[in-house]
């Protein structure tokens, strides 16, 4: 299980899973303190697996298993692949940190992209026509990427900005 700090955000953060629990959107409803681990919190489903992009919210936030075997899992899911597809396609953000860039190779969004991404998969990134430079965090219309979780208070802004122009476009 991969652990991410979302510090600084203060808005209900909708979090995305993979089957076996065929729960890709969901509400946290209630309060959760990840430094202290106190609180409650209650998950309410939102959006099944297989379910159409445009039912989801207003940003996709990709990441990776710390796990090396499992970072192809959705690489290999045409559905989750499709589903990526289709909310890039709507302009609403999508958010790629640390290996999960590939997933933007997957989907086809990578070629006339400016990207970041882990230094192990940026020569993949390359070969498929986008243009990977080292940087924290890289903004490039709707996707937004970054290198790794060293880099998560850049990222973690880019994502409160991108929250705040979704917002200011509803």
């Amino acid at each position: 299980q991969d652990h991410w700090r979302m510090s600084g955000i203060h808005r209900s953060v909708t979090l995305r899973a993979l089957p076996p629990r065929r729960v890709l959107d969901f509400d946290l409803v209630g309060h959760y303190d990840p430094a202290t681990g106190g609180g409650r919190a209650t998950v309410r489903p939102r959006l099944l697996y297989g379910e159409p992009a445009e039912l989801a919210g207003g940003m996709l936030v990709l990441t990776t298993s710390v796990d090396p075997s499992r970072r192809d899992t959705l690489r290999a899911d045409e559905t989750a692949v499709a589903f990526i597809r289709d909310f890039a396609s709507s302009g609403k953000p999508v958010a790629a940190i640390c290996h999960a860039p590939w997933l933007l190779v997957e989907a086809g969004l990578a070629n006339g992209r400016r990207l970041t991404s882990f230094k192990s998969i940026r020569t993949d990134l390359r070969n498929a026509g986008a243009e990977v430079v080292d940087e924290p965090v890289v903004v490039d219309g709707n996707l937004i990427t970054s290198r790794n979780p060293g880099d998560l208070d850049d990222f973690n802004g880019a994502l409160e900005r991108a929250l705040e122009s979704v917002g200011a476009a509803a």
